[in-house]
């Protein structure tokens, strides 16, 4: 499988070191890769900075534990506060969240889509995307999920799924040679999930782009209305600071993430800055678990494998069948068990709260959201039953469990409250959106931030809503686009 061709910047870094280049791309997750692949071949001299540590299948870990630790987030960025605490879970590494992600690689909705369009984002509409669309599903060899990799839990689902017929099918992912290891989200064992280490960043690498890991961007500086340099320290393998850098550019992109990104900005004089941090839509997932006789678990298995869209217009809901990740439940007996996570298209709006301490989500799910959550467990709950499900737990304190029909019924009858759910959320957008002036978003339609002159934003947190289905692959299309306003 492709890396990237050489050791990459630091620790050639030394502290007090000044780095020039055309352009500076903060982050390297699925927005910075894009761009970073577009301005290197567009011939720009392209410096990417990144938090996190380059890692490989050679180098991520034998240990769960181990490689959390070293490529996921922690602390109060990850957990959204609120009357019910929602986990989001991102990484830091050089690829970003596409390193820890399931790979599933959907595109935005033509509703979405058309919703964007209408609010004066024409270049966003489905005509307008579908180039984008198609180039990146490419480069990333995004196909449906093979039979032969599907696992026991996906097939469970499409099972329950045709019995009733729902509307669904394989999940889109952008795999080469999958082996169905079912730890996605820890690192792919094998380099088949094509993460922007894999894909992009070798990509923009060999067209010239320098990538240097274990740089935390600190502070914009600003010189009237145009960007000067970035502050940054050198971290070591622990993410302790070991020196001060400076990178100097005609350009800046901030592709941070959603939490990081309006941290960032936070400084400086913004025209939209009321929208900055703001907005925060995070697609709420509830997970639903089901017993079989039959053993569940086992390989080879897809982490996230089969999708149903039947409720998706109708009840603002997408169901996912999802495995457990083999090793993080030690002590449990989970070989039987079945999973769904139920995807809710949120109306409700968070936001990041910026200060001392660093950003801090917070979130609370609106009663319609919940109310759509729990008929997702009422419609798990029938997918697996017609599968021939034992009994499938809900969550409910009144109605932990349901073995029929017609107990699946009563979950519509009962009163849901956010924690029954234990909500998580893994897509987190909008907190720096695009729009067609600063009364509305902090970016202007092609991510360039209002009032200056050489300042972007690429990545999720220009997404002007919830994209409905897991959102890679919207975010690089859109971020492409602001990749070639960049170059015109």
């Amino acid at each position: 499988m492709p890396a990237l061709l050489d050791t990459i910047g630091y620790p050639e870094l030394k502290d007090g070191s000044t780095v020039r280049s055309d352009v500076v791309i903060v982050g390297s997750g699925a927005g910075g890769s894009v761009v970073a692949k577009i301005l290197a071949h567009a011939g720009m001299d392209v410096a990417v900075v990144e938090e996190g540590a380059y890692y490989t299948e050679e180098t991520y870990g034998d240990d769960p534990g181990e490689r959390i630790l070293k490529m996921w987030r922690t602390g109060v960025e990850t957990l959204a506060q609120g009357t019910t605490p929602i986990y989001i879970p991102t990484g830091r590494a050089v690829g970003g969240s596409t390193v820890i992600n399931s790979g599933s690689c959907f595109r935005a909705p033509e509703r979405v889509l058309n919703a964007w369009a209408e609010r004066g984002l024409d270049h966003l509409s489905p005509e307008s995307m579908a180039s984008e669309f198609a180039e990146i599903e490419k480069a990333l060899s995004v196909q449906p999920v093979p039979d032969e990799v599907m696992g026991k839990n996906g097939a469970i689902v499409r099972v329950g799924a045709e019995t009733l017929g729902l509307s669904g099918g394989p999940i889109p992912r952008n795999i080469s040679g999958c082996k169905g290891s079912g730890i996605c989200v820890l690192g792919c064992p094998t380099g088949a999930k094509q993460a922007m280490h894999i894909s992009y960043l070798p990509a923009a690498q060999r067209a010239g782009a320098r990538i240097y890991e274990r740089v935390k961007a600190q502070r914009l500086v600003a010189e009237g209305r145009k960007i000067k340099s970035l502050k940054a320290a050198l971290l070591d393998r622990n993410s302790r600071p070991v020196g001060d850098v400076s990178f100097e550019a005609s350009c800046f992109v901030i592709s941070a993430g959603p939490i990081h990104t309006p941290s960032l900005l936070a400084d400086l004089y913004l025209e939209g800055a009321r929208h900055l941090g703001k907005h925060l839509q995070i697609h709420p997932c509830a997970g639903v678990l089901a017993a079989f006789d039959e053993e569940v678990e086992g390989y080879p298995n897809t982490l996230q494998s089969y999708y149903i869209d039947e409720f998706a217009e109708s009840h603002g809901i997408m169901l996912e069948a999802t495995s457990q990740v083999p090793g993080l439940n030690p002590g449990r007996k989970i070989s039987d068990k079945a999973f769904l996570g139920v995807f809710c298209f949120d109306r409700g709006e968070g936001e990041v709260v910026l200060g001392e301490g660093g950003p801090r989500p917070r979130y609370e799910l609106l009663p319609s959201d919940v109310e759509a959550l729990a008929f997702g467990v009422y419609q798990s709950a029938r997918i697996f039953l017609a599968a021939g499900a034992k009994w499938v737990r809900t969550g409910h304190p009144e109605l932990k469990r349901v073995s029929s029909e017609s107990d699946a019924k009563k979950i519509l009858e009962l009163r849901w409250e956010p924690k029954f759910f234990i909500p998580t959320a893994f897509h987190p957008v909008g907190t720096a959106r695009i729009g067609v002036s600063p009364e509305v978003s902090v970016a202007d339609p092609y991510g360039r931030v209002w009032g200056y002159q050489n300042l972007s934003v690429a990545d999720a947190s220009v997404l002007p809503s919830c994209p409905q289905v897991n959102p890679q692959l919207t975010i690089m299309a859109v971020c492409a686009k602001i990749a070639r306003a960049v170059v015109s």
